[in-house]
């Protein structure tokens, strides 16, 4: 017997489409926060006008005692906030009309109220929840390559010296080479940790 996953790949793969089918993440609640996220029409609050004066005395308590990544947080949150100009950050055509209507039928789960109840006809939402997390999942994971792309391609454009291209390219590869290098240290550190 095969699994419907297994036999959605095999017809995809046998018919020319190179693609991997994954199944969906079962985070109901983090699928929820991100619909909102996307249909949000204003923009969020600013969050400096609550914040207490910059204290560097603070902050490198923080760095003393919490590490890099608090102290990074911290610093990040007297950063000024870039204006939103993209909102919503999805939008629903009149097309969709089957998820249109599901939609206001989302009502939040009695026994979570931070979940949404299920009901029967809720698969637009399930399907929109789950691709908004492979958008988010894209966004964050492949950021670090499209990035690694960007250098490439501007490493290509500006130059006709093949030397010097070389030499660019080198040195952007050996980049990403540290990059999985300290990845993978970081990852056999915590599986050490957690025996």
């Amino acid at each position: 017997m095969q699994t419907i996953q297994y036999q959605l790949q095999h017809a995809l793969n046998t018919n020319g489409f190179k693609c991997g089918v994954a199944l969906g993440e079962k985070a109901r609640v983090q699928g929820k926060l991100l619909v909102h996220e996307y249909l949000r029409w204003k923009p969020k609050a600013d969050i400096q006008k609550f914040l207490e004066p910059f204290d560097p005395e603070f902050a490198d308590h923080i760095f003393r005692n919490k590490g890099t990544q608090a102290y990074e947080n911290y610093m990040s949150s007297y950063k000024p906030q870039e204006p939103e100009e993209n909102l919503p950050k999805l939008q629903v055509f009149n097309t969709c009309q089957k998820l249109i209507n599901t939609i206001p039928d989302c009502i939040y789960d009695q026994t979570n109220p931070e979940d949404v109840a299920e009901f029967s006809g809720d698969d637009p939402y399930d399907g929109l929840r789950i691709l908004l997390g492979g958008v988010r999942d894209y966004l964050i994971k492949d950021a670090a390559t499209m990035e690694q792309m960007r250098d490439v391609e501007a490493a290509i454009a500006g130059t006709l010296d093949t030397t010097s291209l070389y030499r660019k390219l080198e040195f952007l590869e050996s980049k990403s080479r540290k990059l999985t290098t300290t990845r993978r240290r970081r990852f056999s550190v915590s599986r050490m940790h957690r025996h």
